[in-house]
Parts: structure tokens; C-alpha cells; sequence
């Protein structure tokens, strides 16, 4: 059971209720029926922490919209976010953001499998291998990355993906460190 309660739109402050506006109107665009991110009426995942504090999440999800602004392949994004919230331990993410990574051209489900158990898979293109070596050094190695990863990634991604990829790992870090302190749950099917 999550710690702090999804709450319906009535149940919300003016303030939270234009946080929880936006979050549905994006989260409706981006991602459908995807994945469970409403019960209800009441968004699950990282929002009912989010609007806690809407000035935060508010903050949070602008952040989101301008990291998405920087070029990065998709599927680099998704395995090093399976990456992190993987090794995190965060369950909720891992449900989303495993099904986002399974579009086709991104990761085939064998390759998920291992990615979740901190195992690097056989068969990835170069930015999906960049991508994990990155997250797996950076979630679990304290300290500098090495500069061979660093001029990696850069190669492979250009100064400006590289910097948006650590934006993703370094976020999607926070955010399975909130989910996981509020105990977010993957919702039951």
C-alpha cells in the first residue's frame, strides 16, 4: 500500500489540481493505455508525491518536458531508465518504463529480463550499450565516470545527448528514490 494516497481531482488544492491537469493531459498524449497510471480517477506512480508538494512536481515535470527537448534516441532513454529503476529496485517505473522500452526497434524481452537483473545483454546497438554502461557505472560506482565512457558516449551521442542521457539517469535516479520511500506499488492487473 503506497504512503501517501492517490486523491480524486475534487480531493486537491487549486494549485495541485493544475499539476494533476497537466500530468493527465501528457501522460493521455504520451502514453494511452500503455500502462496503469490512473485507478479510478487518481493518478498513481510518482504523482500522488509529486502533487504533495505541486511546486515541486510542477518543477519535476518541466524538467521532464526540457530534458525531452535535448536529441537522444529513444531507446538509449529507455535502457538506461530500465537501467536505474531496475537497480533501484523501483517497481512502478520498472512496470512503465519496461513496456515503453518493449516499442519495436527498442529491446527485445530477453534483453529486458537481463537488463533488470544488472546484466548487460548481448545484441544491443552502440547508443542502447552506451546507455546501460553509463547508468550500471554511474548507479552503482561511486565517483567520477571514467573518461574512456565519457568520450563513448559522446562519440556516440555528441556533448549535448550525453549530457541529456546523464539528465535522464540522474532524474529517473530521484525518482525511484521517491517511489521507493512513499512505497509505490505496480498496480495489480
Amino acid at each position: 500500500m503506497p504512503r501517501l494516497e492517490p486523491k480524486t481531482r475534487e480531493e486537491l488544492t487549486p494549485g495541485q489540481q493544475e499539476l494533476h491537469d497537466l500530468f493527465d493531459d501528457s501522460a493521455t498524449k504520451a502514453y494511452g493505455d500503455l500502462f496503469t497510471w490512473r485507478i479510478d480517477g487518481r493518478q498513481i506512480g510518482p504523482m500522488p508525491f509529486f502533487l504533495h508538494h505541486p511546486k515541486i512536481g510542477m518543477a519535476a515535470m518541466q524538467l521532464n518536458g526540457a530534458m525531452a527537448q535535448i536529441p537522444l534516441p529513444p531507446d538509449a532513454k529507455e535502457t538506461a531508465i530500465v537501467t536505474v529503476t531496475a537497480y533501484h529496485k523501483a517497481a512502478y517505473a520498472v512496470y512503465c518504463h519496461e513496456r515503453l522500452a518493449s516499442a519495436p526497434g527498442y529491446l527485445e524481452k530477453n534483453q529486458l529480463e537481463l537488463i533488470k537483473k544488472g546484466e548487460k545483454p548481448d545484441g544491443l546497438n552502440e547508443g542502447c550499450s552506451v546507455a546501460f554502461d553509463v547508468a550500471l557505472r554511474l548507479s552503482t560506482t561511486p565517483g567520477p565516470m571514467p573518461q574512456q565512457l565519457w568520450d563513448r558516449g559522446a562519440a556516440v551521442f555528441g556533448k549535448d545527448g550525453l549530457v541529456a542521457l546523464l539528465h535522464y539517469i540522474g532524474f529517473y535516479s530521484h525518482v525511484s528514490m521517491l517511489m521507493n520511500g512513499t512505497d509505490v506499488p505496480v498496480p495489480e492487473s
